[in-house]
């Protein structure tokens, strides 16, 4: 324990003071940079291997509505990790919240390794891709989380042999896509 005996609580410095904070992001001067502090998102993309179809999700997304201007994108399945749970639990929420999913409790999601969502912030994200055989899941209708994206946006059951055909709108539904394509071997 000597080794420890030196830390001391941080003084706090005017550049570790935020520059914006609200409920979900923290802007704060690290070294000569302005950093996004966020929260952790998990990326799910279930692939139904009985049916050969994978989930995904026609969703209503302001900021990308913002600067395209269309109503609707494919998107993968999302969600922010909130505080106090894990990267499984919050898989297992978001499942049941975008997709009406319902693992069971053999189920043990695999998290490929973190990768962080831009250089101008602290926040990664936590990509499963998730194979479902028919008695690992049951389903429910999905009822989101409440918000307007929410109640605008549905989940959508692709055809594996439909995937060459789908357009997505973010780096991380591409990158999604990809690895599908290798996982199913298209």
């Amino acid at each position: 324990m000597e080794k420890f005996s030196n830390l001391r609580k941080k003084k706090t410095s005017k550049k570790d003071k935020p520059l914006y904070e609200n409920d979900w992001i923290k802007v704060v001067k690290f070294e000569d940079w302005t950093i996004v502090e966020g929260t952790d998102s998990i990326i799910c993309v279930p692939i139904l291997m009985d049916s050969n179809q994978v989930v995904l999700r026609r969703e209503y997304i302001p900021s990308y509505k913002k600067r395209s201007h269309d109503e609707y994108y494919l998107h993968v399945i999302s969600g922010t990790v909130e505080e106090g749970e894990s990267h499984e639990e919050c898989l297992r929420r978001e499942l049941v919240e975008e997709a009406g999913i319902v693992l069971r409790d053999s189920v043990t999601p695999t998290f490929e390794k973190p990768l962080f969502m831009s250089k101008s912030g602290t926040s990664q994200y936590h990509i499963c891709m998730l194979p479902l055989y028919k008695d690992d899941y049951y389903e429910i209708e999905a009822k989101g989380d409440g918000s307007k994206s929410e109640k605008l946006s549905n989940s959508v059951k692709v055809y594996n042999y439909n995937i060459d055909d789908l357009e997505s709108s973010d780096t991380i539904t591409e990158l999604c896509l990809m690895k599908l394509k290798d996982y199913i071997d298209v």
